[in-house]
């Protein structure tokens, strides 16, 4: 039981993580309203870059792309 306790807490972790990264993925498109490394007449700014940051869960820190 608490082998399939401690799967279930990674894929819960790894999920959230994927789903936080993949939201600020798309909020900086839409700000930037390029994808990245995209070059148009359209676009509104830049990005400069990203840094890790972990962000504290009640099943465990997720490192989310800034």
């Amino acid at each position: 039981m608490k082998k399939y306790k401690g799967q279930l807490k990674e894929l819960v972790r790894g999920s959230v993580e994927e789903t936080l990264n993949e939201l600020l993925e798309q909020e900086t498109e839409k700000l930037t309203q390029a994808a990245r490394y995209e070059r148009n007449e359209a676009r509104q700014g830049y990005r400069s870059g990203h840094y890790s940051r972990n962000m504290a869960h009640i099943t465990s820190d997720l490192s989310v792309r800034k």
